[in-house]
């Protein structure tokens, strides 16, 4: 991943001035926020302005400084130290541009700057009055604001605070972008299909890509349950939604078996996004290694097993608990593909997240679990071949993901996953040496 330092730049209202601190020097510079990877809340907070909404993409400089851009809710100065001051008193001429631009954005709408509507001005109104009326319906209440929890290139959450029959509890609001719009249709087709292993869905928009569902313990505080639960939860979503298949294909999840992804290795090779990243050598290796990925590929489509539904980036954070157990959500890559992709990724998460030393044995375990309910029909969920296989095709299947998303963002949020292809190429030319 690219290297990351985040500045926060609040925009007055009248959209002339930007909120500034000292800088070492004395002059007027923008707060910096010390995470590397901050949500919404922390960029507001950074602001001292809690009304403060994202009003543009992040943009990224050449040494790694990153620009958030928020439009303030008042002229007040909620931050200890600072002060209003015009752009182009900014101590770095790049930071002064990234606003300049963010500006000229904002006058003219999101739409028209060509970013998600999430980033106009009137977007969270119609989005606050749509999940109140979601919520009289169904005869909850709002007990205090929605707090933006994320917004960027490709998504914004909003959780939003209520009370009903059952008590107080949390809803939770996302919309997507284009690439991703049909992940509301295809969550409802779940909720049909396996309605104990997705969160509970209270409405949906599908034409505005926008769904609002029921809290999932592990969303907020990383409790997902322990993996070889997931991993069991996730076979059960593979067998019975098998007959499914068609009403999922329908709702927009795409075919990614094995004829799709030897054609969209191609692409990564030979003419991915992340290519000008790559030096010369890493080029030339990466593409030594098509023989090799093209019979892993095909090794795997040989096995018997059939395609499934496929979550597409099953990782612990994407599992929760909810009323019945283990569910699954953030199915914004749903695809057809192999099983084994699926239950590849979350061992890797297993294992990653274990303790000094136990990441084989969580990885062996989450294995274990998946197989328990394949092995009856198909014996061969076992044979290691096919499990090694599955290792490789799903770093293939993952960069060609990234793939997809990097095209399908803005220009200037492309920085945002900026070097995931290249690293997953590198571990796939790694991998290659070890074997001799």
């Amino acid at each position: 991943m690219l290297s990351r330092r985040h500045e926060v730049a609040l925009l007055h209202p009248d959209l002339d001035r930007v909120l500034a601190v000292d800088g070492k020097r004395g002059g007027a510079t923008l707060p910096v926020v010390p995470d590397e990877w901050p949500d919404h809340r922390d960029l507001v907070a950074a602001t001292g302005d809690p009304g403060a909404v994202l009003a543009a993409p992040a943009e990224r400089r050449a040494d790694g400084t990153v620009t958030n851009v928020l439009r303030g809710s008042s002229a007040g100065i909620g931050r200890v130290g600072a002060r209003w001051v015009a752009v182009d008193d900014l101590d770095h001429a790049g930071a002064a541009v990234a606003v300049r631009r963010a500006v000229t954005a904002v006058a003219e709408g999101a739409r028209g700057a060509g970013w998600p509507d999430w980033f106009g001005a009137g977007w969270r109104p119609a989005v606050d009055d749509w999940v109140a009326g979601n919520c009289a319906d169904l005869g909850l209440t709002p007990t205090g604001p929605a707090e933006i929890t994320k917004m960027w290139g490709l998504s914004a959450v909003l959780r939003r605070p209520v009370t009903g029959p059952r008590g107080p509890a949390d809803v939770w609001f996302k919309a997507t972008c284009a690439r991703f719009h049909d992940e509301p249709a295809i969550t409802a087709v779940l909720h049909e299909l396996v309605p104990d292993l997705v969160p509970g869905l209270l409405g949906i928009d599908t034409d505005r890509a926008w769904m609002l569902m029921e809290p999932v313990v592990g969303i907020d505080d990383e409790q997902p349950g322990t993996p070889a639960a997931v991993a069991r939860a996730l076979a059960r979503v593979q067998r019975e939604t098998l007959a499914g298949l068609a009403a999922l294909q329908a709702a927009g999840a795409p075919d990614r078996g094995a004829a799709s992804t030897i054609e969209e290795l191609r692409t990564v090779l030979h003419d991915s996004v992340e290519l000008p990243l790559m030096t010369a050598q890493q080029r030339g290796a990466a593409r030594e290694l098509e023989p090799w990925l093209m019979e892993s590929v095909q090794l795997l489509a040989g096995s018997g097993l059939p395609d499934t539904l496929s979550h597409g980036d099953l990782h612990l954070g994407n599992a929760g608990t909810g009323s019945g157990g283990p569910v699954i959500f953030d199915w914004t890559d749903a695809c057809l593909a192999h099983p084994l992709l699926d239950v590849r990724h979350l061992a890797a998460s297993a294992a990653a997240g274990a303790p000094a030393g136990g990441g084989e044995a969580a990885a062996a375990a989450v294995r274990a679990a998946h197989a328990e309910l394949w092995r009856p029909d198909f014996p061969q969920i076992d044979d290691d071949r096919y499990w090694e296989a599955a290792g490789v095709v799903e770093l293939v299947f993952t960069a060609i993901s990234y793939e997809h998303i990097q095209r399908a963002q803005p220009e200037v949020s492309r920085w945002e996953l900026g070097g995931v292809i290249v690293d997953i190429l590198d571990r796939l030319i790694r991998l290659h040496a070890a074997r001799g």
